[in-house]
């Protein structure tokens, strides 16, 4: 079976057998599947070869997956009402373990919705993230109903959750619709670190963490920032823009426009918004054709040769660099 896309509301990977890569796909309409690609050599295609079980009528509102050499090939999804189920995604025939969980509130408001989940880098620990952080011990015979951490004192919610720059499999990165980035520590049950702009006020729809294992990256809801932390010295950081067309109008009245996901491999920046993905490469040795050429545009307002076009500013003094 061919996949056809749907509306898919996370992605995560997982080992593929044959050097071929494979993902784990969870849609708005509760489907959950495991999806076969190519060989890297051949044409891309797409193919469906697992249907793994979830509750009808709940749509899947987030996923995450183990880290692709870890063996035990867990994925973890959150679903409308905030179920949790946790994912043998070797063995689909294998029904999830689910826990779902009841919280008090007051009489006329919604149950808080479930924005991300993440599972730490030992697949001991399934985190889920509201306007608190639910962490679920991981056994040997599932996931486990969970312990609490409060958010911040001005209600907020967790929009995004990532390891740490270091890895550590107990520490881990939350980003708020607040506007702040905070670093956790899993034992202790503090925040270590908070990083913000200061000069906006948009939401933290994504944050990743990587570069030398000091730098934090997190992306915003609005004109596609980028804000950039060494949590060595959090307050000289800076913003970026993802690229935007030369023809393009000037920032900020080109829309409202998310940085909706991103990754951080070493001195690399992967993110996408919603109209186009994009690459910023920090390396030392960038050169023109390191990536594949941009189509020129036609008319375009510069000469340098590129397509795109981004700006930046300082945090100290808000100025452009």
């Amino acid at each position: 079976m061919i996949f056809s896309w749907v509306a898919c509301n996370g992605i995560g990977a997982l080992p593929g057998l044959g050097g071929r890569e494979a993902l784990f796909v969870g849609c708005a309409n509760g489907q959950v599947l495991r999806v076969q690609l190519s060989h890297p050599d051949e044409t891309l295609r797409a193919t469906v070869t697992a249907h793994y079980t979830h509750p009808p009528q709940r749509g899947i509102t987030s996923l995450a997956t183990s880290r692709w050499k870890n063996k035990s090939a867990l994925a973890i999804t959150t679903a409308q009402g905030g179920l949790v189920s946790l994912y043998n995604t070797r063995s689909p025939w294998i029904e999830p373990t689910r826990f779902c969980p009841s919280i008090q509130r007051p009489s006329g408001t919604k149950q808080p919705r479930t924005w991300c989940s993440f599972i730490n880098a030992s697949d001991t620990l399934a985190i889920t993230g509201s306007t608190h952080l639910a962490l679920h011990p991981i056994l040997s015979s599932g996931i486990q109903p969970p312990r609490t951490i409060q958010g911040p004192l001005k209600q907020s919610s967790c929009y995004a959750l990532s390891r740490s720059p270091d890895d550590h499999p107990d520490v881990v990165l939350s980003g708020w619709h607040d506007g702040v980035v905070r670093l956790h520590d899993l034992r202790t049950e503090r925040v270590e670190l908070s990083m913000r702009d200061p000069w906006s006020e948009s939401g933290v729809y994504c944050v990743g963490a990587g570069g030398s294992g000091v730098h934090v990256v997190a992306g915003y809801s609005k004109h596609g920032m980028l804000a950039i932390f060494d949590i060595r010295s959090p307050s000289t950081a800076y913003t970026i823009y993802a690229p935007s067309p030369s023809l393009g109008p000037p920032r900020p009245h080109n829309g409202f426009t998310q940085v909706s996901s991103l990754h951080v491999e070493a001195s690399r920046i992967f993110g996408t918004t919603p109209h186009r993905p994009f690459v910023f490469d920090f390396g030392p040795d960038i050169a023109r054709d390191t990536y594949p050429f941009v189509k020129e545009i036609p008319h375009r307002t510069t000469n340098d040769g590129l397509g795109f076009m981004t700006q930046s500013y300082g945090h100290l003094v808000g100025l452009p660099r």
